[in-house]
């Protein structure tokens, strides 16, 4: 039976990673698959140490006592979270875990010794400053974010009321982790996507959040999954925010989650106007196409300038040019000839062809009551007849 240190089962009882929540059921639930996940054929007794490793008793060496009752140190050894605890498992269990398990269990083990690490909440006033601020050495997802440095860009973030930062500090004071932190509707408090310098400072902000009684993101990685949350409860739930903040920037910072919007507001579902998907600064939907009501790339966008729509975006394939007047290409001031768009009083109706023509090549005729095309036509004993019908009055 694996013996656990009751300062290692409290940190197996106190973490969410799946390796040791695992551990945690298998020291009290006596299933027979755990009898045969787990082995004490290379370690066992186990329990923490200060710096981050496991202390644990090799197979081939017996259990000695200090005099106070407690574990000696004699023939212990000491190893790397996931390397020792990879041992607690047989081979043929090991198939069933993923790295990224064991990974999770380190990350977790390693967030418990970081006691040189501290947090605090700034001020929606201050993320400018947070994101201009020296980052800790190491790499990590702070490192590699795309708004390091873009300080000016984030006027968004400083004029919005239901806007914190939380950060994690250094005992040097530089930056190792940074969180979005939203004030939402219904007293919803919610953490938003992790940057950090090293992987175990996520398990960090999880449990903050998780002890402050806040919302946080399901994927706290990567900006996938906007609306996808674990609240309080330690719950999934899917759930849709509008928050009402001022938009109207002269730049605008890439935001993973709330990346959608309209004049005064932010969401973390499509739709609306603007889309805040960039990080030069600019945010799509500056261009706006007021007849399809979607947003416009720069390159596709074509103002109107006569007719109905006068003044709006819209894409090109909406348009037609006439003499470089720019008009929506169903406006009922212009027709389309022979594939090309005129104005309408440029334009006749033939109910003799019973199509329309450019009134520069036609003429009236009272013969037909209809407009004809000049190319058509006949003039006989004063009258116009269009040459199709004066061959049949002849044939006639």
């Amino acid at each position: 039976m694996i013996t656990y240190s009751d300062s290692f089962l409290d940190f197996l009882s106190r973490s969410k990673s799946k390796i040791a929540r695992l551990l945690y059921r298998a020291k009290y639930l006596d299933y027979p698959s755990y009898r045969l996940m787990l082995t004490t054929d290379e370690v066992n007794y186990l329990s923490l140490r200060a710096d981050g490793n496991i202390s644990y008793l090799p197979a081939d060496r017996q259990l000695k006592y200090n005099e106070d009752g407690q574990w000696s140190r004699q023939g212990r050894q000491d190893g790397k979270p996931a390397k020792v605890i990879r041992k607690l498992f047989t081979k043929k269990a090991l198939r069933f875990f993923k790295d990224s398990d064991f990974e999770g269990f380190a990350n977790s083990y390693k967030a418990k010794f970081s006691d040189n690490l501290s947090f605090q909440i700034r001020a929606y006033s201050d993320i400018p400053l947070i994101y201009d601020m020296e980052i800790a050495p190491g790499g990590g997802s702070l490192n590699n974010s795309c708004m390091n440095g873009n300080g000016d860009y984030l006027d968004i973030y400083k004029y919005c009321k239901n806007l914190r930062i939380l950060i994690l500090l250094n005992g040097e004071g530089a930056l190792c982790g940074r969180a979005l932190v939203w004030y939402l509707e219904d007293n919803i408090t919610l953490m938003d996507r992790i940057y950090v310098v090293s992987d175990f400072m996520y398990d960090l902000f999880i449990a903050y959040a998780v002890d402050s009684g806040w919302w946080h993101k399901k994927d706290y990685r990567s900006q996938d999954d906007k609306d996808v949350f674990i609240n309080e409860k330690g719950e999934e739930v899917i759930r849709h925010f509008v928050v009402r903040t001022d938009t109207a920037f002269s730049s605008y910072p890439y935001i993973d989650t709330f990346t959608y919007g309209d004049n005064g507001s932010l969401k973390n579902y499509e739709g609306g106007r603007f889309t805040y998907a960039n990080s030069d600064g600019t945010r799509m939907g500056e261009y706006w196409d007021e007849i399809d009501d979607c947003s416009l790339d720069e390159e596709d966008a074509v103002l109107i300038t006569h007719g109905i729509h006068s003044g709006d975006w819209t894409h090109f394939d909406n348009t037609a040019n006439i003499g470089g007047q720019v008009w929506w290409n169903r406006d009922s001031g212009i027709s389309e000839v022979n594939g090309c768009f005129y104005r309408v009083e440029d334009t006749v109706w033939s109910d003799y062809d019973t199509v329309t023509h450019l009134k520069s090549d036609c003429i009236w005729s009272d013969v037909h009551d209809s407009y004809i095309l000049k190319c058509d036509s006949v003039l006989l004993d004063g009258e116009i007849y269009h040459k199709d019908a004066l061959n049949d009055l002849q044939r006639a």
